[in-house]
């Protein structure tokens, strides 16, 4: 890997304004963000500059179709499968499929869907936990709808599944159980590496949503025993509109797209080859720079827990700052105030953050991962996470900090 990692010697290619500092300026009677604070780094991530000049090419010179038999075709056809190769020594899986998609969300839907089609003969029972993303929940919602068995598991009050309860759940028929490595929302890690191998006794297979902590920290892939694992690309300073799945040699799948013969009979539709090669890209740099960013982030993580836990009364954390957790992720409640207030206000100021909650028809929703969690409402409804990245400095989270109280203030007022 070491022909990818290299230094850059000035500026952060994260930076969207390289020169300025945190704060506004006043233009007239606006005032307007010197430069953006990003600490929304869960939902989405800028596209690292490594990953655009390595995609560039595959949209003009190289734009043939992976599927064609002439040169221009072959020559994305061998692109796409190096690509495929160097994904799967990253994630380090020497044997298995890995059938790249349109998103993380397509991904989870081929590993429940998909496995649900492929068994629909056996009268099933999946498990699952109540903190998944809506692209696990929502395909399980609907195989109950059609009349199968569905189990979800809530975790304790800092967010964590314990591998008992799964089990409690898991039965003699279940077929599929699922578990993310680690929540979006609160950054807590889950102890899937304990479940995989408890569940080995059942027979029953173990999909693994790790889209927030591939590339993010380090993580025995390697070892983990599950049967399918979903990735990201936009998570990771990749594009958006391509994820991925692997899964294991015992794991057959029926297909969701019908229509053509790519990725081998999985997935119809011609492959997005720029954003796969982007993908693969991004992953190389996150990794490069993987053990020294990971601690660079938890430091700033645990700066701004300390500060916000001693200079805002009532605040409360929302999962564990322990070891057990993202690196990046600060999900906190500031009960007397509304997320939405907040969130606003920050936005104002040039700060980007989340409820971690979804957005629908304009109102934000009571996270269903907290609510999931036994939280009081007044912290359900006061919960705002900071996501942090490649971008963040030490500057932003000292300007965060010192300004939070008073506008925390403001808002209770």
């Amino acid at each position: 890997m070491n022909e990818v990692c290299h230094s850059r010697e000035s500026g952060n290619p994260f930076s969207l304004d390289p020169g300025s500092s945190p704060g506004s300026v006043r233009r007239g009677n606006t005032k307007t963000p010197r430069r953006l604070i990003y600490l929304d780094y869960n939902a989405t991530s800028p596209l690292r500059p490594e990953a655009l000049e390595a995609m560039k090419p595959f949209f003009t010179e190289e734009f043939g179709n992976p599927s064609s038999f002439h040169q221009q075709g072959q020559k994305a056809r061998y692109a796409l499968e190096n690509a495929r190769e160097r994904l799967l020594e990253l994630l380090g899986k020497r044997s298995g499929r890995l059938v790249f998609t349109s998103s993380a969300t397509e991904a989870n839907n081929l590993a429940i869907s998909g496995f649900a089609l492929k068994n629909k003969s056996r009268a099933g029972h999946f498990v699952c936990s109540a903190i998944e993303h809506p692209s696990v929940l929502r395909p399980l919602e609907l195989l109950r709808e059609q009349g199968m068995k569905v189990t979800v598991v809530g975790p304790n009050q800092e967010g964590i599944v314990s591998v008992e309860s799964m089990m409690r759940a898991a039965a003699s028929d279940t077929l599929l159980v699922s578990l993310m490595a680690a929540n979006n929302e609160t950054g807590t890690l889950e102890p899937v590496h304990e479940l995989a191998q408890a569940l080995k006794k059942t027979g029953a297979k173990f999909h693994v949503d790790a889209v927030q902590v591939f590339g993010r920290m380090k993580y025995d892939f390697s070892g983990l025993a599950a049967d399918c694992i979903t990735l990201s690309a936009h998570k990771i300073g990749g594009p958006k509109g391509v994820g991925a799945l692997w899964f294991g040699e015992g794991v057959q799948l029926t297909p969701l797209l019908s229509g053509g013969h790519h990725e081998g009979n999985l997935r119809a539709g011609t492959e997005n080859v720029p954003a796969i090669i982007g993908f693969v890209k991004a992953a190389e740099m996150a990794f490069c720079a993987l053990e020294k960013e990971e601690a660079r982030l938890r430091a700033l993580c645990d700066k701004l827990a300390a500060k916000i836990l001693s200079l805002i009364p009532e605040a409360y954390i929302n999962g564990s700052r322990a070891s057990y957790c993202l690196p990046n992720t600060l999900n906190v409640s500031f009960p007397g105030l509304l997320s939405e207030s907040l969130l606003i206000l920050l936005d104002s100021k040039g700060i980007a953050a989340s409820s971690g909650a979804a957005c629908t028809s304009g109102a934000l929703e009571v996270s269903h991962v907290l609510r999931a969690m036994n939280l009081p409402e007044e912290r359900l409804r006061s919960a705002v996470r900071f996501s942090l990245g490649p971008g963040t400095r030490d500057e932003d989270i000292e300007y965060l900090a010192q300004n939070l109280p008073g506008w925390v203030r403001q808002l209770r007022q």
